[in-house]
């Protein structure tokens, strides 16, 4: 519809594509409409930090570490909600690559 656009749920659309693809396995889609609704206007906090938590699950199942890492991070840096998790899948990527440091 022409008008869709112009509606303050526009954006939401691409979330919910995203976990429609993420669900359905299709990651690299997934990846495409999450950074789309990031990209996007209309947009709530709770929402922004899901939306680049399942980014960052996106590009680590595509064994995009370097990608997913950046996705990670933000939550880390910004010491938000999952903040444990994403620290959880850091390291996984660390152990993966092989940069993990034994203490």
């Amino acid at each position: 519809m022409p008008q869709a656009p112009e509606t303050p749920v526009f954006n939401y659309a691409n979330y919910a594509l995203a976990y429609a693809a993420f669900y359905g396995e299709k990651y690299r889609t997934a990846a495409t409409y999450f950074q789309r609704f990031l990209n996007g206007e209309e947009k709530d906090r709770n929402t922004i930090n899901d939306a680049t938590t399942r980014l960052g699950d996106s590009y680590f199942v595509l064994k995009s570490y370097d990608k997913s890492l950046e996705y990670y991070n933000r939550i880390i840096d910004n010491h938000i909600k999952g903040e444990d998790y994403a620290l959880f899948q850091r390291a996984m990527i660390q152990g993966l690559q092989g940069t993990l440091i034994p203490r």
